[in-house]
């Protein structure tokens, strides 16, 4: 979540100071807040009232020390902390156990301020499992950031929610499926016929209602063609954003590469080839590549104003029955030649440290789909062990 650009982690006072110089004021995505919450059942009431408003909407920031008149910042005043990290701990705690369905994604930071005070910003994504409630009195009602207010929900928007949460899975199924059969109708025209494509699909779940700014797309060529040889052109089309076939050399084997950026925000990646000789699966390449564009997609799509969460998915098409995975690995399996994995989700604004376990369940998959129990490549705590990366 960007507020003016600055990530919570990229805040400091001097933002602060200057939103009371121009006069920044409220809005969907961002509220002020003179005072902590206390914990005092109408301010616990409150507080998650206003983060799960956040949530319910597009997502936002919640800045406790900052006092606004008429909805505009007019001072950093800042607030006291005794113990920051056990406070924020609290917080998080109030947020984790006092909404239904639980949420996740919160972010919380404490931003120092040459007073010793401190200002707590609270970075709350738009999230998968709309919408949330405060459950600390009976039958709490479900809220939502509208303009600079959090109001009660209304029938309708409940119910949209309701209905645009339950289809995610279905409409990301749809566009594998859509892949799939342009996939199958054009591999003759592949290299080496397609054998083992991986097709890769981000989707912004904030971009309803939203068309791609296509200059704006242009300008991130470092991060959305990181997968594709350098000099790749990269060009406005009818969809929206594309960069050209190529040809990407790996003695002795290679990749195809194509991406494209639809005018909703959806990143799609094709590459191939994935499996050589005797069905040997390259899953260091696949992995590798992987891990080096997703970072970067979410880089370019934040950048282009699309914001967590988002939903992706994998697609492993024209891989056979027989498959050997590594010199330890060969399995020979019933699946269908074209694998269509499950969605998961980010909803964190930003990958950093070891952020491929949160790729494990889609890797998971992958390895169930060729009959084994799970990917080998994670430690028991989540963490990627592969020397490759």
């Amino acid at each position: 979540m960007l507020i003016d650009g600055k990530t919570i982690d990229e805040l400091t006072e001097a933002d602060l100071l200057q939103m009371v110089e121009i006069g920044r004021s409220e809005d969907q995505y961002l509220d002020f807040k003179r005072e902590l919450y206390s914990n005092s059942d109408a301010d616990s009431k409150e507080f998650l009232k206003d983060v799960s408003g956040l949530a319910n909407a597009s997502g936002g920031m919640l800045l406790l020390g900052v006092a606004e008149t008429h909805s505009i910042a007019s001072e950093v005043c800042g607030v006291s902390l005794e113990s920051p990290q056990k406070q924020i701990e609290s917080m998080e705690q109030r947020i984790t156990s006092g909404l239904e369905p639980i949420l996740s994604g919160v972010r919380i930071r404490a931003i120092p301020l040459d007073s010793g005070k401190h200002v707590v910003a609270i970075a709350v994504p738009q999230s998968i499992n709309r919408p949330h409630r405060a459950i600390v009195t009976k039958g709490g009602r479900f809220g939502i950031r509208r303009n600079s207010r959090t109001e009660d929900m209304t029938y309708h928007e409940l119910k949209n929610l309701f209905l645009d949460s339950a289809g995610v899975e279905e409409r990301v199924r749809q566009m594998q499926e859509k892949s799939r059969d342009t996939f199958l109708a054009a591999r003759s025209n592949l290299p080496l016929g397609g054998s083992g494509t991986l097709i890769v699909h981000l989707l912004p779940l904030s971009a309803r209602g939203r068309t791609l700014d296509v200059r704006a797309t242009l300008k991130e060529r470092e991060n959305f063609m990181s997968g594709q040889p350098a000099g790749t052109n990269m060009l406005a089309n009818f969809n929206g954003v594309c960069g050209e076939w190529n040809l990407q050399n790996f003695s002795p084997d290679f990749r195809w590469v194509l991406t494209q950026i639809y005018r909703n925000g959806v990143i799609e990646n094709w590459t191939g080839s994935y499996l050589t000789g005797f069905y040997r699966f390259m899953f260091q390449e696949l992995s590798a590549h992987l891990f080096k564009v997703i970072p970067n997609y979410l880089k370019g799509l934040g950048n282009i104003g699309y914001h967590p969460p988002y939903a992706l998915s994998l697609s492993l098409l024209q891989f056979n029955g027989k498959v050997i995975i590594g010199p330890e690995f060969n399995k020979s399996t019933n699946h269908d030649p074209n694998i269509l994995l499950e969605p998961i989700y980010l909803e964190q604004p930003a990958l950093t440290g070891a952020w491929q376990g949160l790729l494990r369940p889609i890797f998971d998959q992958m390895w169930n789909a060729f009959g084994l129990p799970d990917c080998p490549y994670f430690d028991n705590d989540g963490n990627w062990q592969d020397a490759i990366t």
